[in-house]
């Protein structure tokens, strides 16, 4: 049994494993990929009657948009040979069905179908009761269909999906898009389908259908026919990405020594790619190359110094977009250095434990000109330090790369440090080291590497930070408020900071009565001292008693909204004000409630 499962799924698997590439109607070598299919239907029908059908599918030479070949195809219903003059329509309704179906492909989004007609012939010998239509329709491997085109179906909106109709109630459709000249000489109608939502991102298949619909009981002379060429049906969808990469053996060289450049594209395709170059002025084209699965080089010996910039690019292809390298430069002869120059950060000494700090690391060149518009790497590390005792405290709080340029021979790297990255509760950590290196992996091919990098050390100053949240144990009133009662606020104040408290300190709390109609009145304030906090510890502060209201200005009260601010007079030197504040609502039980 669970050999036979495993198999099962194996197939299941395999019977609904989707190809990626969309199918193309060129039809130069049959229907190849493609595939024909008919169907008859009658519906509705009361009486037995006897309709013929006909249908054709095939490829027809010398008639072709492109190349010398298309498909024909044909749906016609040949009414039956019983008569009935009631417009109940006793005889039903016939259909004939005939399809051109593509190979299953795996559908992106925003994707359309485009293809060429000629030779449309939509007729009909009847004077009522016809419709005719050439339509492409889309199928999932479920078996949905877009539009849904075996049922009872709505005519209007068939019509309206159609690439050609004819119909007793609206008439002859033909909703091409322009007209081509094709491989035969003649005029071609081109057509463009937009895939439906209901189909991206499936394992899907097109079907050009012609159908011809009959409900006419009026006798046998009576037929609808719809039929056309088709040629060069195609499923397009927006090119995907696609990246190419560069890179130079060196970055530095003397006049008459060779370097490889190297490069990447992907898609890993055999494809040629365009190497430039510029040494002043415009770029130029150095060679095309061939890239072999993506990957392509080339060699490249400079006669002159200076500074060559080397860029690569790729034109695309009817699946992928066109694409360009990043711009890379070449030192030629004059050998490059560069320096820290300065570590600065601000705001300017002394440093607050746990507030923003921006870094900027300045890095110089001994020669500006040949530095001039070349990206460098700067290699940057914040470290916080501190020794109790015998015990010595290391906190890394960022570490690694940022990129900067060089204009006048002056180039700066900027790091920003959120307070979120600050241990702030580590009171031991005294002093905080930044180190940067310019160049950290070499790229460049310097005269003296022993000045890349710089040590810049300063003080810490610690802080208190006073918090009070809006949350249940932070911010309660007891008992809970019911009207004609008393009741308190208790607030705990926590300090989140890096230093002691030491001295006395203030809250402000206000209370409002929010009454049925969203109004407020103010109904309690009070100034509360606030004891010391160590670092680390919450207060707990208790105002009150509060009189709650059954009603005011002749308006029920609802709720309570308490409002309190820590540090009100600001007399806290503290890392952050954003968390001083706090605003909760409290439901007001009325003793009148049921």
């Amino acid at each position: 049994m669970l050999t036979a499962f495993i198999l099962a799924l194996l197939t299941l698997n395999i019977a609904f494993s989707c190809p990626i590439s969309p199918p193309i109607g060129d039809f130069e070598d049959g229907l190849g990929e493609w595939e024909s299919a008919k169907k008859n239907l009658i519906l509705h029908n009361t009486t037995k009657i006897h309709p013929t059908f006909e249908h054709a599918l095939y490829v027809a030479a010398e008639v072709a948009f492109s190349g010398s070949q298309s498909v024909f195809g044909k749906s016609k219903v040949n009414a039956p040979t019983e008569t009935s003059y009631d417009p109940s329509l006793p005889l039903g309704e016939q259909r004939s069905y005939t399809w051109l179906i593509s190979g299953w492909f795996k559908s992106g989004r925003n994707g359309r179908v485009t293809l060429y007609m000629r030779g449309i012939d939509a007729s009909t010998s009847s004077t009522w009761g016809y419709g005719a239509y050439i339509l492409v329709v889309f199928e999932d491997k479920n078996g949905n269909e877009q539009p849904d085109v075996m049922g009872d179906f709505n005519h209007a909106e068939i019509y309206a999906l159609s690439l050609v109709a004819i119909h007793e109630g609206m008439g002859f459709k033909n909703s091409y898009k322009s007209i081509v000249k094709g491989s035969d000489g003649e005029d071609w109608y081109f057509y463009e389908v937009e895939v439906p939502k209901q189909m991206w991102d499936k394992c899907i298949r097109i079907k050009i259908l012609w159908l011809a619909q009959n409900w006419n009981s009026w006798g046998a002379t009576n037929y609808v026919s719809i039929s056309s060429f088709v040629d060069r049906v195609e499923i397009k969808f927006p090119k995907k990405p696609s990246k190419i990469s560069l890179s130079l053996s060196r970055r530095e060289v003397q006049v008459g020594e060779e370097i490889e450049i190297r490069g990447k594209l992907d898609p890993p395709i055999n494809t040629l790619v365009t190497i430039q170059y510029k040494e002043s002025g415009e770029w130029k084209v150095l060679e095309e190359v061939q890239a072999k699965n993506g990957v392509f080089s080339y060699n490249y010996t400079p006669t002159k110094a200076g500074t060559v910039y080397f860029k690569a690019s790729w034109k695309g292809n009817d699946q992928y977009k066109a694409s360009k390298s990043y711009i890379y430069m070449l030192i030629v002869r004059e050998g490059n250095d560069f320096y820290i120059d300065s570590i600065e950060p601000h705001p300017a000494p002394p440093l607050v434990l746990g507030k923003p700090l921006s870094i900027t690391v300045n890095v110089a060149a001994r020669f500006p000109g040949l530095a001039e518009g070349c990206e460098v790497e700067v290699g940057i590390k914040v470290e916080l330090l501190g020794v109790r005792g015998e015990s010595e405290y290391r906190w890394t709080i960022w570490s690694g790369v940022l990129s900067a340029t060089f204009h006048g021979g002056q180039a700066a790297a900027i790091l920003e440090i959120s307070p979120q990255s600050w241990p702030r509760r580590y009171s031991n950590l005294d002093e905080i080291r930044i180190t940067a290196v310019v160049d950290p992996d070499n790229s460049y091919e310097e005269l003296d590497e022993d000045n890349n990098s710089g040590v810049q050390a300063f003080s810490l100053v610690h802080l208190p930070d006073l918090s009070v949240k809006p949350v249940d144990y932070h911010l309660t009133m007891t008992p809970p408020p019911e009207a004609g009662s008393q009741t308190v606020v208790v607030i705990m104040i926590s300090n989140i900071g890096n230093a002691d408290q030491t001295d006395t300190w203030f809250a402000q709390l206000s209370v409002k009565a929010v009454l049925v109609d969203g109004s407020r009145v103010d109904i309690y304030s009070e100034t509360l001292k606030g004891p010391p906090i160590n670092e680390g510890d919450d207060v707990t502060l208790i105002s009150g008693p509060i009189e709650v209201p059954h009603t005011l200005n002749g308006k029920t009260v609802v709720d309570l909204l308490v409002h309190v601010e820590a540090d009100s007079h600001g007399s806290v030197e503290e890392i952050s004000e954003e968390n001083n504040l706090a605003e909760k609502v409290f439901h007001v039980v009325s003793a009148l409630t049921p």
